[in-house]
């Protein structure tokens, strides 16, 4: 419908009507009316986001998380679980504004709501994955790190701070420890083949190529559909290629090549394999007398056509 005219009109009505209704009372801090206006400017926030002007929404969900503070202290003497559910609102309302000033250019205020999320929430997962996500991005290591942790603490079934935990000890060099987290990951999601990629790599630099096959039939039994998944044709052809079976991996790598997520690397792989002067078995049964790479070098040029 995406009416937005409309709907910010709707909602700057009822924000009006509910100050004039403040305005009457006795009560100036009606902390009922309040929460409402918080919901009101909130809504209208995510209006604004569908209208893209972020500039609006940011004024409307700072107006939110101003009104959703003053909430908070005129709850200090009510029940534990209600003060929870406010400061679970808070911690939403800092969380969407740190998003916002990510996409208005300002990562380091993001950054702040972030924090301020998690100091209402410690618990608020997306907030302090969002937080690790922007030190990884500042190239701070060790606190993207001390950040994933505490995630997997409070939350072991987290793939995405389990993956990004795996990376990090990638990076650092630390292999057998991002190995064991990887493999950790894929007991219990199988089908993740981007990690199923990083740990076949993983194991050609640890000399153990030999744990690849087990994890690799994890992933074809975890969905009837699994065979059909470019991931996996590419997470094959990398092993197959690894273990020095040429026309298995080109065969693998083939199915993946047209895949928007893995095709641009399968077809850099597949030239590679191609132009490989070890790769001497390709194509033996079509050699022609001379024993050039002709072929080769053709098929790796029709490759270098098609990524454009």
């Amino acid at each position: 419908l995406k009416k937005y005219d409309d709907a910010i009109r709707v909602l700057k009505d009822a924000l009006r009507i509910s100050q004039d209704k403040l305005a009457r009372q006795s009560d100036p801090d009606d902390v009922g009316l309040m929460i409402f206006d918080v919901k009101s400017q909130s809504l209208l926030a995510d209006v604004y986001v569908g209208y893209n002007n972020t500039k609006e929404a940011l004024d409307s969900l700072t107006a939110a998380y101003s009104l959703q503070q003053q909430v908070l202290g005129r709850m200090r003497s009510e029940n534990p679980d209600a003060k929870k559910d406010q400061r679970d609102v808070a911690a939403s309302l800092c969380f969407r504004l740190a998003e916002l000033s990510n996409q208005n250019k300002d990562p380091e205020r993001g950054k702040q709501y972030f924090h301020e999320s998690l100091r209402h929430n410690d618990l608020h997962e997306a907030s302090r994955l969002a937080l690790a996500r922007s030190y990884l991005v500042d190239g701070d290591v060790d606190s993207c790190q001390q950040q994933c942790v505490t995630l997997l603490r409070a939350d072991p079934n987290n793939n995405s701070a389990a993956i990004m935990l795996a990376d990090l000890m990638f990076r650092k060099g630390e292999y057998e420890a991002a190995t064991y987290h990887f493999q950790q990951l894929l007991e219990k999601n199988p089908s993740h083949y981007d990690a199923l990629s990083k740990l076949i790599q993983l194991l050609r630099r640890a000399g153990r190529l030999s744990d690849a096959p087990r994890f690799i039939k994890l992933a074809e039994k975890s969905s009837p559909k699994a065979n059909f998944a470019p991931g996996l044709h590419f997470c094959k052809g990398l092993h197959a290629w690894y273990t020095n079976d040429s026309h298995e991996a080109l065969l693998q790598f083939n199915y993946a090549r047209k895949d928007g997520e893995w095709g641009q690397q399968a077809i850099v792989n597949m030239i590679e394999i191609y132009l490989n002067p070890d790769n001497t078995d390709l194509f033996q049964e079509n050699a022609d007398a001379k024993g050039d790479n002709s072929e080769h070098v053709a098929a790796a040029e029709k490759l270098l056509k098609e990524m454009g």
